[in-house]
């Protein structure tokens, strides 16, 4: 039988027992909590907005074109592919006789060519010159601004604004220095007919490939027509840009590439002049052939100006040259012309000359061309000289 100390001495181990057994079982906790406490807090998940959800739904759909904000933002973007092209050309150049330039540098093209495709069946561009050719001259000119519309494949374009008149070889093919062979552009563009020869009107071109390397080109167009004058120093034309007489302007061009390689065209102007129509008349024959490392280029052009009467006028020009390598081709050059029935007013030139391409496979519109050129005009002393050095570039 348990007397009563027996039973108190029990409840008091049982009691020092449990008190351990629970502080033990309680540290573990105390801890873990001791340890939740010494970490941060992670910050709350920002919630996404909605920019932020129209964004990564676009990037899910696929490729994100940036908004054009020309007319505010009436132009949709995915539409329009814009480009940007320039040109830039420095010479030296020494010249005796009537035209005498001892010496002297000159920015001689700052040309950049704004446009873009439109849904590929248009694409409209914009020609700007931004030198000045003399002390007085405008630094900046609109050489033509236009449109084109393609109506069925490459067979029907149409043509709309202020264009290059597709006239003769140079003016259509040839327009850019590094495509010519020569620093200067040939004289019947310069006293014929104007450099960068552009009017207003709206034009029809296309081509036919009947079979590979065999085309047909064509061009035929309406435009407001010419005002200015010809010198013997230069034909100083302009296109009339609003037409108050009503007279116009009718042209055409077909050029056939029979064999690759070989092209010939045909070109015909009835012009107006100063808001008379039919007051210069103009017929072109021209040629480009390319063969290997050899090319040559030719042009012939024959008309007649009403100013007062009748005056007959004709000129022609081939320039020849041959890659010796990839970077240099020695070129020659014949051209001549006559304004009128004295010989005063006839001229014939001859040209040697290199070009050289310092970037001939990384960059061949990067161009040195250099040219000895003797004039045996009858205007002034027989056999008067100049040297051009001419750096073009085209990007």
């Amino acid at each position: 039988m348990l007397s009563p100390a027996l039973v108190v001495r029990w409840l008091a181990v049982l009691a020092t027992v449990g008190s351990f057994t629970l502080a033990s079982a309680a540290e573990p906790v105390q801890e873990e909590a001791k340890e939740e406490a010494k970490q941060p807090p992670e910050p709350e998940k920002p919630k996404a907005s909605d920019a932020a959800a129209d964004l990564e739904e676009t990037l899910e759909e696929g490729e994100v074109v940036s908004p054009s904000r020309v007319m505010g933002s009436r132009i949709v973007a995915s539409a329009v592919k814009p480009y940007i092209h320039g040109v830039f050309a420095v010479d030296w150049r020494w010249v005796e006789g009537d035209e005498a330039i001892p010496n002297t540098l000159e920015l001689r093209e700052a040309h950049v060519y704004v446009g873009a495709h439109i849904l590929d069946i248009a694409q409209s561009e914009v020609f700007f010159e931004l030198e000045k050719k003399n002390q007085t001259d405008d630094p900046i000119k609109l050489r033509y601004g236009q449109v084109d519309v393609r109506v069925f494949d490459e067979l029907l374009v149409l043509r709309g604004g202020l264009f290059l008149v597709p006239f003769g070889v140079y003016n259509t093919e040839l327009f850019l220095r590094w495509d010519a062979k020569l620093p200067e552009r040939p004289d019947i563009h310069r006293h014929i007919v104007p450099g960068s020869w552009s009017e207003v009107g709206v034009q029809a071109h296309g081509k036919w490939e009947w079979s590979p390397g065999r085309v047909l080109q064509y061009a035929a167009y309406v435009t407001n027509g010419q005002e200015g004058s010809l010198t013997p120093d230069r034909a100083t034309y302009d296109p009339v840009y609003r037409s108050l007489s009503g007279a116009k302007s009718f042209g055409a061009r077909v050029t056939v590439r029979p064999l690759e390689g070989f092209q010939v065209g045909l070109s015909g102007y009835h012009g107006a002049l100063n808001g008379a129509g039919g007051a210069l008349i103009l017929g072109g024959l021209d040629f480009i052939f390319r063969r290997g490392p050899f090319s040559v280029d030719g042009e012939a052009i024959y008309g007649q100006r009403m100013d007062p009467g009748p005056i007959p006028e004709a000129g022609f020009y081939a320039a020849a040259g041959y890659w010796v390598t990839e970077a240099i081709e020695p070129v020659i050059g014949v051209s001549g012309y006559s304004l009128g029935p004295t010989e005063e007013e006839k001229d014939l030139d001859v040209q040697v000359g290199v070009n050289v391409r310092p970037f001939a496979e990384r960059f061949p519109s990067a161009m040195l061309k250099a040219a000895y050129n003797r004039d045996f005009s009858s205007r002034g002393p027989a056999g008067d000289n100049s040297v051009t050095i001419l750096f073009v570039i085209g990007f």
